[in-house]
């Protein structure tokens, strides 16, 4: 605030008076002066006389009427000429800066305070800009002369410890407990730092976060670091250059032990990585692998950066594989990790083990594949066990939550002849759904299981045919309902079963939809074709005003309806549009949503339904756009 206030020394006043009384002004900026309406302002001003003739006093609040800032100032026709000291004031209250004018109004030095030592600096001015002195701004202080800047002393976020020193071709840089950390020098082009020599440093609360490092102009070395560790420096990773192109890079475990080298080479793109070298976090070297030849062992981790997969490879082809579990027990901080199955492809055994170690199951692989036994694999916290026999899957395969603490079942596949026929979910442990995969010349039991009230669904070529198929999405439960392989409805749920909205398909292209409230009354209901309204549609408010209109190929006929409208200079300012037909004279009116407010209304006559000159006349509107009072309103939206 101190820094931009170095300009604007004379405020021109348009749209108050000058009268002896108090006057009081909003504005959308402290320096700004052309008065708006409260509800766009940010501050206000107030503007009131004194004991001198023609000086008047100047404050100016937030909205919240917390003093910003306080001078005097000589009144003149529609200006405002500042005089003597105009000081700033933080949140606080407390003083933290302040502009010394002449009295033609030319501001000729700045106060500034810095916010933990209270040390004061002082800048003077010469013709509008920074001439000699010190200031206090944005956490630096700032040292002037001869309207040159000399040095710039950056301080740790709210403390008086200095973190860099910057002066004309070096940046030197220091710990919190005041030792040189590093330098680097640097040519400033086009307005920015170049650096030359040296080590760059970026800081995240205190903390080094990354370091750089550049000889002759080029970055050789970048290092990052862990900012939630305080008491010691541990890496997270090093990168080094060739030439500005990757060569080589580190990624470490939490505990700043090596996890994995890479090698790169260039490319025509930048680099490409050749060969990676694997250890595990205490410090064991595990293997390495030649990512082109896909030779060798390769390591992938779990979020957390423990190991989930080692497996190896000889020139692409899978020898072994070792996975391991790690999932969660009652409490999150609780972690359960250990080795859940070893594959060795080449003799053709798979062992897989418990959270204790023990052998559960031993599995025979032909041609890379389980051939005979129970196979157990986890993935993003499901546990799958798969029956094999001759190289399928044969019988019930099910899936497990919470596998290591209170197991409970998810889903449970049912497979025929390798084929499989039916597929079953579970929430909490109790069946929620069930489907049947049709076979050819195989009885199906869905219409007996409809009639019985459980959702069933056979499919067809790959397609629902027939039943209730349901979808979880993530605000909703969406069931849809086929007949002879067409899609005839679809309800919309809310996760508390309570049905929000229903479509109903009239033929491939026209849809009829209604939307409920939580007591189950009908919201809006409306048909679209090609998703443009056509035909009849009702709305009733949480006022309960109804509405209702005619429309045709998207063009409103007679009656009133609301749609959504946005402005095309301004994303953020959400309206509606009120258009009602009556004949031929359509009124349209538009609404603040958030101010609740009408800001326009007009009325024309016109016989078209389609009128290029009412902007509101001159194109169809699409039901995506409708607007009534549900948080499902934007269901339907592109």
């Amino acid at each position: 605030m101190i820094k931009k206030g170095i300009t604007g020394c004379v405020l021109c006043i348009t749209m108050i008076a000058m009268g002896q009384q108090r006057d009081t002004l909003y504005v959308r900026s402290i320096d700004d002066v052309v008065s708006v309406a409260k509800q766009e302002a940010r501050f206000y001003k107030v503007i009131q006389p004194t004991e001198q003739d023609k000086v008047v006093l100047v404050e100016d609040y937030l909205l919240n009427d917390q003093l910003i800032a306080r001078g005097r100032a000589h009144k003149k026709t529609e200006q405002i000429i500042y005089t003597g000291e105009r000081s700033f004031y933080n949140r606080e209250g407390n003083k933290q800066g302040s502009y010394v004018y002449n009295e033609a109004g030319v501001c000729q030095s700045i106060t500034s305070y810095h916010p933990i030592s209270g040390q004061v600096y002082t800048l003077s001015l010469l013709d509008d800009k920074p001439d000699s002195g010190d200031i206090y701004d944005l956490g630096a202080v700032v040292t002037y002369k001869d309207g040159q800047e000399q040095q710039r002393v950056v301080f740790f976020q709210n403390t008086d410890k200095v973190n860099s020193i910057t002066t004309k071709g070096k940046v030197t840089y220091f710990d919190q407990k005041a030792n040189k950390v590093g330098e680097f020098t640097y040519t400033f082009v086009d307005g920015k730092i170049h650096p030359i020599d040296g080590e760059h440093f970026e800081y995240d609360d205190g903390v080094i976060s990354t370091m750089e490092r550049y000889k002759k102009g080029k970055r050789i070395y970048q290092a990052n670091y862990d900012t939630k560790v305080k008491d010691k420096q541990l890496l997270k990773r090093e990168v080094f250059y060739t030439d500005e192109v990757v060569s080589e890079k580190k990624m470490y475990y939490y505990n700043g032990a090596l996890r994995v080298k890479e090698y790169y080479i260039p490319n025509q793109y930048s680099h490409e990585l050749v060969k990676s070298d694997y250890y595990a976090d205490d410090g064991k070297y595990i293997g390495s692998f030649d990512h082109k030849a896909q030779d060798g062992t390769e390591v992938t981790l779990y979020p957390g950066l423990v190991i989930k997969h080692i497996t190896t490879y000889d020139h692409g082809v899978m020898l072994k594989k070792t996975s391991f579990l790690k999932d969660y027990g009652k409490r999150y901080e609780d972690v359960i990790y250990y080795k859940l199955s070893e594959v060795d492809y080449v003799r053709g055994v798979g062992k897989f083990y418990d959270s204790k170690g023990k052998l559960i199951s031993k599995v025979a692989y032909k041609n890379g594949v389980p051939w005979q036994g129970i196979t157990y694999v986890f993935d993003e916290g499901k546990l799958v066990e798969s029956p094999y026999a001759n190289g399928v899957i044969e019988g019930e395969q099910k899936t497990f939550l919470n596998y290591q603490v209170e197991p409970l079942i998810s889903q449970r596949n049912i497979y025929k002849g390798g084929v499989l026929r039916f597929e079953k979910w579970y929430e909490q442990g109790e069946l929620v759904q069930e489907v049947e995969y049709a076979i050819e010349d195989t009885p199906s039991v869905v219409e007996e299981m409809i009639s019985s009230g459980k959702k069933y669904i056979t499919y067809k070529d790959g397609l629902p045919y027939q039943g209730i198929e349901s979808t979880e999405e993530l605000t909703h439960i969406q069931e849809d309902v086929y007949r002879k392989g067409k899609r005839i409805e679809t309800i919309y749920k809310a996760y508390n079963r309570l049905v929000f909205a229903k479509e109903y398909f009239l033929d491939d292209s026209k849809v009829r939809r209604i939307f409920y409230d939580e007591s189950g009354s009908e919201v809006v209901s409306y048909t679209a074709q090609f998703e443009r309204l056509e035909g009849s549609y009702s709305y009733t408010d949480n006022e309960g005003k109804k509405y209702s209109a005619t429309f045709k190929k998207g063009y409103l006929v007679s009656g009133e309806v609301l749609y959504n409208y946005i402005e095309e200079d301004g994303q953020d300012d959400l309206h509606y549009i009120y258009v009602k037909r009556d004949g031929n004279q359509v009124t349209i009116k538009l609404k603040d949503i958030e101010q609740n407010q009408w800001v326009s209304e007009e009325t024309v006559v016109t016989e078209d339904f389609v009128d290029s000159d009412v902007p509101v006349l001159s194109m169809p509107i699409d039901a995506q756009f409708l607007y009534f009072d549900s948080e499902y309103r934007f269901l339907f939206a592109d």
